[in-house]
């Protein structure tokens, strides 16, 4: 007879306050003047339990995060959109952000053993964190319209990412796979730079969009592994992002075969983007790494068919290839080899293309919308690279919306 008893229970809320203000005017005919503000708070819960034989423990340093922790973030930000002369415009735009963070740690959390330099996993030992950091942010974009339905554009912007709370003191869940990545309590904000160009087609129901955007991360946020199942969060020297998006919904010609404002249109999205990092290891080198989730190809297709102005209906299909651009550690980790694709590459994730039916309705005058779907028609079991579960199976899904 076996007696052994191996349970392990987390549990964690989130309770978030908070609110966000956008006001828009027009200034002098030819200035529309967006700007505005946000603000939240976030208090954690959160708990251990676990049961091993019949010991139970409740180390407070196994908690996912620190129970009782709080982040806060504020924004203001404003923007002019300067049409300033017939066919052209220029977006300016400008944010400043900031995040802090309190939290209380005990000795016995990965990462945070320094707290008591004499005892080793001390729990009774704990000491209170806190931080803050900001940025002043902008963004400058060119439009050029050649005629009323088509917008060509190009911009630079700028972007500010703080360490959250997993970052920070966290127990990440690649420990699930067999892989311990350590909080790091030192880590710097994310900043990046992004450039982008592309066009957009709108006239009456028909649209496409074409674009491509190339972004540098200057102390991008990831594990730094010390070995195939030991990592520490840490800030990369430099990464890299580039992809693209294409676009439309575009009529498909059987006018005559239609009745009158009825409409059938095929409706694509595809993305692609790639991402590498220079990591600097704990030997003092640079390793040219995949950032993890970054390296993907993936879309959806579909037929819609609008019966007049407030019904409409869809079959689509959503698709993935293969993610096989792996990055340090996706081979140990179960969100990765739970759906392992069968090229044999360690941490790949299998693609996979799923049927959704879809009918909706919306008001005349745009204030309530109501959408019933059937999604994954065929039951097909498939997952998205870093998901901890399995996309749902044959699923109906009722969505109700207002506006006000």
């Amino acid at each position: 007879a076996f007696n052994t008893i191996n349970h392990e229970e987390w549990k964690d809320r989130i309770n978030t306050v908070g609110f966000d203000l956008e006001l828009t005017n027009i200034v002098a005919v030819a200035h529309e003047i967006t700007y505005g503000g946000t603000w939240y708070t976030d208090r954690t819960s959160n708990s251990y339990y676990r049961n091993n034989n019949g010991t139970i423990t409740t180390p407070p340093g196994q908690t996912t995060v620190p129970n009782d922790s709080r982040y806060d973030g504020i924004g203001i930000f404003a923007q002019d959109l300067w049409r300033f002369a017939e066919r052209w415009d220029l977006l300016v735009g400008l944010r400043w952000s900031q995040y802090a963070w309190n939290y209380t740690a005990t000795d016995d959390r990965l990462g945070y053993n320094f707290i008591d330099p004499i005892a080793n996993n001390n729990i009774n030992a704990a000491r209170e964190f806190s931080g803050n950091t900001d940025a002043l942010t902008g963004n400058l974009r060119l439009g050029y319209h050649p005629i009323d339905a088509t917008t060509i554009f190009a911009g630079i912007g700028q972007g500010f990412r703080a360490p959250n709370l997993t970052n920070l003191a966290g127990n990440d869940l690649r420990a699930s796979g067999g892989t311990t990545v350590t909080a790091n309590p030192d880590l710097k904000p994310e900043k990046s730079w992004t450039v982008d160009v592309g066009a957009k087609y709108a006239q009456e129901r028909d649209s496409a969009s074409i674009g491509v955007f190339y972004t540098q991360i200057d102390d991008l946020i990831q594990p730094v592994y010390t070995s195939p199942t030991t990592a520490t969060q840490g800030n990369a020297e430099q990464a890299q992002l580039l992809g693209g998006e294409l676009a439309f919904d575009w009529t498909i010609p059987l006018m005559s075969f239609l009745p009158m404002t009825h409409r059938l249109a095929l409706v694509n999205v595809t993305n692609y983007v790639s991402g590498e990092a220079d990591q600097l290891q704990p030997n003092g080198s640079v390793q040219e790494i995949n950032i993890s989730r970054a390296n993907r190809f993936f879309g959806l297709v579909g037929l819609r068919y609008e019966a007049g102005p407030s019904w409409w209906s869809m079959f689509r299909v959503r698709w993935s290839d293969v993610y096989d651009e792996v990055a340090p550690g996706d081979n140990t980790d179960t969100r990765y080899t739970t759906a392992q694709a069968a090229n044999g590459i360690p941490g790949s994730v299998a693609g996979y293309a799923v049927l959704d039916m879809m009918v909706g309705w919306v008001s005349p005058n745009n204030k309530y919308h109501a959408q019933l779907g059937l999604e994954n028609l065929g039951n097909v079991t498939y997952r998205d690279p870093g998901s901890g579960i399995d996309g749902a199976g044959l699923s109906g899904v009722l969505t109700l919306g207002a506006r006000f």
